[in-house]
């Protein structure tokens, strides 16, 4: 008799473990099989570029060479948490490029290293959806942390659109966010659905890149004053995505081209002081009733320069200067249908101090709404009024 109810048990017990992992993937999703990634490098110290058989010294003329690897996998769900490469507490150069990096927490991180000894060049980079508690989002991107004048340069970043469950979704982009990085160098790169938030990071320089955003932030940089912000291309689609510059005084924001084809604010400035904001483009592709924004919008923020910008079809504004911002001049910009809906001023001002006209030349803004008038008068609580309109706009 105890035989047989042994023998019961054993069957009972195998086929209850055979139910368990015939339905473990119902559980567990298509990404149960993977376990562990294994293309990822630790550098952790000088020697471990030696003990990966790197190329290289390490010298400023010799450095290190990481490339034609990759890292991460490009696998739909994939669970595993990783980082496909990180370089912290080294003192020798090194240059990473011609490397493809998938998915995962961070491609790339970089911290507490050298100052002068990270280029980031020719790379590629993708996010991918990933995991199903994430909604279906992964994440990819470079972090940088306490290592300053690091140069990311030519570089690809992307999101790889996935099909799941009959439903399409465009990857989630990835970040590249540095904090306590000075000097940084973001030049000729291009970037799809990736956030770029730069924190604590003096003179940091964001130059000739291409971005386009459909459902993350946009560039924000906060906390690093005498930053560089020229000559980019910044798309926002269907998102209520704004170029943020926050706590980030004596900086330039100069020949950038701001397209929207949604809600959002165009150039958002807040406590931030002393910026040239100049020759900037920032239009909206047509004016929408139902789509408000303002083209630049100053918040908290006092002695700035906003000259010769070229602004469009923002249903609020298209420069406005909101509480506690004071002693701004705005002179030579170009504003075209903005706020033409409610016929009110394409300009609005909550302060005191506030110029709309260059009092040396004696000469203001173009507006194309201001008729047979000889001023224009500005909107808001200040009583501001450009007392030298121009008939026709300032070209460059």
């Amino acid at each position: 008799m105890k035989s047989i109810w042994r023998n019961i048990i054993i069957a009972s017990s195998f086929m209850i473990i055979c139910c368990v992992l015939m339905f473990l993937p119902v559980f567990f999703g298509p990404s149960f099989r993977h376990t562990k990634v294994t293309n990822t490098i630790l550098i952790d110290s000088d020697d471990d570029f030696i003990k990966n058989k790197f190329p290289g010294s390490g010298t400023d003329n010799d450095p290190y060479i990481i490339e034609n690897h990759t890292f991460g996998v490009n696998e739909t769900f994939v669970r595993d948490v990783y980082v496909g490469l990180e370089i912290k507490n080294t003192n020798k150069h090194f240059v990473v490029r011609n490397c493809t990096f998938f998915g995962g927490l961070v491609s790339l991180k970089i911290s507490n290293i050298a100052k002068g000894t990270a280029l980031i060049c020719n790379n590629k980079f993708y996010s991918l959806v990933q995991a199903e508690w994430d909604n279906l989002r992964g994440d990819s991107g470079i972090n940088i942390k306490n290592s300053s004048h690091v140069i990311i340069r030519d570089n690809f970043f992307n999101c790889i659109d996935r099909f799941y469950n009959d439903k399409y979704y465009i990857g989630y982009g990835g970040i590249v966010y540095v904090t306590e990085s000075d000097n940084l160098v973001i030049e000729g790169n291009s970037f799809r659905e990736h956030y770029l938030k730069i924190i604590n990071s003096n003179n940091s320089s964001l130059c000739f890149n291409q971005i386009e955003i459909f459902d993350v932030p946009g560039p924000y940089f906060e906390d690093s004053p005498y930053s560089k912000i020229s000559d980019n291309k910044i798309i926002f689609h269907y998102s209520y995505s704004t170029f943020i510059i926050e706590k980030s005084s004596y900086s330039f924001i100069e020949n950038n081209i701001v397209e929207l084809e949604d809600s959002g604010n165009g150039i958002l400035v807040l406590e931030s002081n002393h910026l040239s904001i100049t020759n900037n483009s920032i239009i909206r592709d047509v004016f929408d009733p139902e789509k408000s924004g303002v083209g630049i919008l100053l918040s908290e923020s006092s002695y700035n320069l906003i000259h010769l910008n070229v602004i469009r079809y923002f249903l609020t504004y298209g420069i406005s200067l909101r509480i506690n911002s004071n002693n701004n001049i705005i002179f030579h910009n170009s504003l075209y249908n903005n706020t033409l809906s409610t016929f009110q001023s394409q300009g609005n001002d909550e302060s005191y101090g506030n110029i709309w006209y260059n009092f040396h030349i004696n000469e203001g803004n173009y507006w194309n709404d201001l008729g047979s008038n000889s001023t224009y008068v500005i909107a808001g609580t200040a009583g501001s009024v450009d007392l030298f309109p121009l008939s026709e706009p300032i070209t460059v």
